[in-house]
């Protein structure tokens, strides 16, 4: 087993081409920056490292989620992506209202019990101070938000949770 930092590096790159190949556009080494990249170029796809050290890769697309009760970002619209047995929620909403749903999923996919997550928010009284906001995902698959003021200008947020 490697000790440091290059071996382990090493290793890892044979790991990968043993399972997968260097795929190009996913997997990709640099030997100026003695760096592997992965999705190099191709962000609907995701890779990531379970617990038992292996690397897993997949090109679920994202689905963009109808928004209520607020205004989807048009830069970073809020998407909704699964694989495996977890669910990945991003992006943005403006006009928000507090305690209001924004986005309803199935109740298959939803967290097995009410979930909270800790989202970016910025206020009308003050567009350029972000503060603290809470995203709430229910077991029955719906989304909204805990604000600091009735109406808020701007909440971005990323999230993710183990389906049920």
């Amino acid at each position: 087993m490697a000790t440091n930092y290059n071996d382990v590096k090493q290793e890892v790159i044979k790991e990968m081409e043993q399972r997968y190949g260097l795929i190009p556009g996913f997997f990709e080494y640099d030997k100026e920056a003695q760096a592997i990249f992965l999705n190099k170029g191709s962000y609907d796809s995701s890779v990531w490292l379970e617990g038992d050290g292996l690397f897993y890769m997949d090109d679920v697309p994202w689905e963009e989620l109808s928004i209520t009760n607020a205004v989807q970002d048009e830069d970073t619209p809020v998407k909704l992506r699964c694989h495996g047995n977890w669910v990945h929620i991003t992006g943005a909403v403006r006009s928000v209202k507090n305690k209001q749903v924004i986005a309803r999923i199935t109740p298959d996919i939803a967290p097995h019990q009410d979930s909270y997550f800790t989202a970016n928010a910025f206020l009308l009284s003050n567009v350029n101070l972000p503060v603290a906001a809470t995203v709430l995902v229910t077991k029955d698959g719906y989304i909204s938000m805990y604000l600091p003021e009735a109406t808020t200008h701007y909440v971005s947020f990323s999230l993710s949770y183990p389906i049920k």
